[in-house]
């Protein structure tokens, strides 16, 4: 197991990063569902500006957007897992 290692200026992260009952990797179609439910919810959408219902198969299209390795660069945005 790799340890938990917070990135030095200029270096982009390997995953999944491994840590202490935790993983930080990539979003896979299997977390399509648990994706969708929180931004499904009204409540919760409102506050973030993301479009609300969200249907499975726009949470993996989602997921698919997110697994370019170009949005790991420096200075780009991309959603991450984290898991127990």
């Amino acid at each position: 197991m790799r340890p938990l290692v917070c990135c030095k200026p200029g270096r982009v992260p390997v995953l999944p990063i491994l840590g202490r009952g935790v993983v930080i990797d990539r979003l896979t179609d299997a977390d399509a569902q648990a994706l969708a439910v929180p931004h499904s919810d009204p409540d919760n959408a409102r506050y973030q500006g993301w479009p609300s219902p969200l249907a499975p198969a726009d949470a993996r299209r989602f997921i698919e957007e997110m697994s370019d390795p170009e949005p790991l660069a420096l200075d780009s945005a991309v959603q991450l897992a984290i898991r127990e």
